[in-house]
C-alpha cells in the first residue's frame, strides 16, 4: 500500500495519506472551480510520480 508520511517543521511524523485518500477526495470532493481542478491534477501527477 502506497502512503505518504506528513512531517512538521522538525522533520516528526504528524500523519499518513495513503494514495487512496487523495483519490477519494478527488473524486467524492470536486474542485469547484477549473483553476482548483488543474491544482488537483497537478498534485496528483506529482504524487503518481512519488509512488512510482
Amino acid at each position: 500500500v502506497h502512503r505518504l508520511m506528513v512531517l512538521n517543521a522538525e522533520q516528526k511524523i504528524v500523519g499518513i495519506i495513503s494514495l487512496s485518500d487523495i483519490l477519494r477526495h478527488l473524486v467524492l470532493e470536486p474542485p469547484a472551480s477549473a483553476e482548483a481542478h488543474v491544482s488537483s491534477l497537478v498534485i496528483l501527477l506529482s504524487i503518481y510520480k512519488i509512488f512510482s
